[in-house]
């Protein structure tokens, strides 16, 4: 069990639920024009700050474009077509 909420570097309280957290496997992805990015950190260790991240199978971009996801999706199909 984590011993204390989750911070940013400004100490603003974002979230105290309680839960165990494998950081390692957790990860920031800013959606912002703000050119500002905070480093989130839990028990002293810092998150993993990436510009795509997939969730429930949907490919996520900091820059809210598509053209990720079309792009998976278009080679998982030919993919699947030329076996």
């Amino acid at each position: 069990m984590p011993q204390g909420p989750l911070y940013p570097r400004n100490n603003t309280k974002i979230v105290d639920s309680g839960m165990a957290h494998n950081i390692d496997d957790c990860n920031v992805i800013h959606i912002s024009k703000d050119p500002i990015q905070r480093d989130y950190q839990m028990n002293g260790r810092t998150f993993n700050v990436v510009q795509q991240e997939k969730d429930l199978g949907v490919l996520l971009s900091n820059n809210l474009k598509v053209s990720a996801q079309c792009q998976q999706a278009c080679s998982k199909a030919l993919n699947e077509y030329l076996a």
